[in-house]
């Protein structure tokens, strides 16, 4: 089998392998970083720069994620989309059940009257039930009452279990998105063969994807009884359509521009942030840094502006962030990086970003952003939000760009990595305090372009002289170029 190694750290290396995208791309001087990529799930392995893209998984496992693919949050259908299904599912387990496939898309009622929707049968014990569209001003049950009844006859549940993740088919509404159209270009312009590897300067995943609701699901199974619906069958309407496009690039970034459209009116509120980023793979060391938001202490967790604080292992903390808790209400904190180490060291930065020229997030464009942008989970995740409304309109759009991106702490705690971004190549570096001399080396095809200030603290200067800029901190704080 032949072998393909990374020799140019200004490229990457990518191979399609079914639903399966492989990119291998720079990090250290003495590691790459090999990742296996399907939609929101991830492992990346430090491979050592010896070895090549087939040999991916002989690398150290830092990041084993089946969660960096953000859901929408939605007023009365709860949390959907992404890897989440509804949460009004129900998994009743009985003796022996009596019920078979043409039963499928009956209403059955609970002791309190609640109606619920047949939706799959998976043995002669075990079938799945959804509530049943609300009637007006009233929200989905969240609870099967008592004894289920279906044209006279009587059933009583062993077990009754709300289910959100499970692969059995109608025990979860999810997928929920409906994968119109996907393709993967190597920089932009020619199509990646199945089994191919092709380095690259950049890949370019592209997705075409409804939203279903389980509303248009359980109307269309009870007007077809007896039939099994899939939660992306092709018949159902769509109700959020995104466009997404995810740019694989080298130094371990991914960059996502995601056009959204609503395709009905929603008169709940939503709340969407399309990145997030989590891992099975403990570290002993795990620190956070946000940049523009207030010194605060949330239940033994003191946070800084400047500093990287420290997240307990064992947390019981889930809080909102709001505007309020921003330094300034007029540019609210668009980036958010973990710091992961062993033994002290920090070994692994993951940031997340938004852009602060283009799309929803660009600077001047706070007010369409609503209140709540970010939350700080119990288990150590961190969910930026970009979008969120009180309800919106069928044809209303956005388009949020993003990036995800794995960088080398320096062991001073300076934050420093560089990527394209949709409208020119961004260097973003925050300093925890007062630097005499830091210096930054850009890629040998940017060695003629001019750098920028795009924003920056007070006491932040930099200084550039060809392929290096260097950086100067009064007091620590943050600084964004632009070329």
């Amino acid at each position: 089998m032949e072998k393909h190694y990374l020799d140019d750290r200004e490229k990457i290396l990518v191979k399609k392998d079914r639903r399966s995208v492989f990119v291998l791309s720079a990090f250290s001087e003495t590691d790459n970083i090999a990742t296996r990529f399907i939609e929101g799930n991830e492992n990346s392995f430090f491979l050592p720069k010896e070895l090549p893209l087939e040999e991916w998984n002989k690398g150290r496992l830092f990041a084993k994620s089946w969660d960096n693919h953000a859901p929408w949050v939605a007023g009365h259908h709860g949390i959907i989309g992404a890897n989440h299904g509804s949460p009004f599912t129900f998994r009743v387990t009985m003796l022996r059940h009596w019920l078979f496939q043409e039963d499928l898309g009956k209403v059955l009622t609970d002791d309190a009257g609640e109606r619920f929707v047949l939706l799959s049968i998976q043995d002669l014990c075990t079938f799945f039930l959804h509530s049943d569209v609300p009637d007006e001003g009233k929200a989905f049950c969240a609870a099967v009452t008592g004894s289920l009844h279906l044209e006279g006859k009587t059933f009583l549940p062993e077990k009754v279990e709300k289910i959100m993740m499970n692969g059995v088919p109608g025990g979860q509404l999810s997928p929920h998105q409906r994968y119109n159209s996907i393709r993967l270009l190597a920089d932009g312009k020619r199509e990646i063969g199945e089994g191919e590897v092709c380095e690259c300067s950049f890949a370019e995943l592209f997705w075409d994807m409804d939203l279903i609701l389980p509303d248009d699901l359980l109307i269309h199974a009870k007007s077809h009884p007896g039939k099994y619906v899939s939660p992306h069958d092709p018949a159902l309407p769509g109700a959020i359509k995104c466009e997404m496009t995810t740019f694989f690039q080298p130094g371990s970034c991914r960059r996502i521009r995601n056009k959204v459209t609503f395709l009905r009116d929603f008169s709940e509120s939503l709340r969407y942030g399309m990145i997030q980023y989590y891992s099975e793979v403990p570290f002993s060391l795990h620190e956070k840094l946000v940049p523009g938001l207030k010194r605060s202490g949330i239940s033994g967790i003191e946070t800084d502006p400047l500093l990287p604080w420290k997240f307990p292992e064992k947390s019981s903390v889930s809080h909102f962030f709001t505007k309020q808790d921003a330094l300034s209400p007029d540019r609210i904190p668009n980036c958010f990086m973990d710091l992961f180490g062993n033994g002290g060291k920090r070994e692994l930065g993951v940031a997340l970003g938004y852009s602060p020229s283009c799309g929803i997030t660009a600077r001047g464009k706070e007010a369409e952003r609503g209140e709540t942008f970010l939350y700080l989970y119990r288990s150590g995740k961190i969910y930026p939000y970009a979008f969120e409304k009180a309800s919106v309109k069928a044809g209303e759009s956005f388009t949020l760009h993003a990036f995800h991106q794995y960088f080398l702490p320096d062991e001073r705690g300076i934050c420093c990595f560089q990527h394209e971004e949709e409208d020119g190549y961004f260097l973003y570096v925050f300093f925890p305090e007062k630097i005499a001399e830091y210096i930054v080396s850009l890629p040998e095809r940017y060695a003629s372009r001019a750098f920028a200030l795009a924003e920056g603290d007070e006491g932040v200067s930099f200084v550039q002289k060809g392929r290096s800029l260097l950086f100067h901190a009064e007091n620590g704080g943050g600084i964004v170029l632009k070329g």
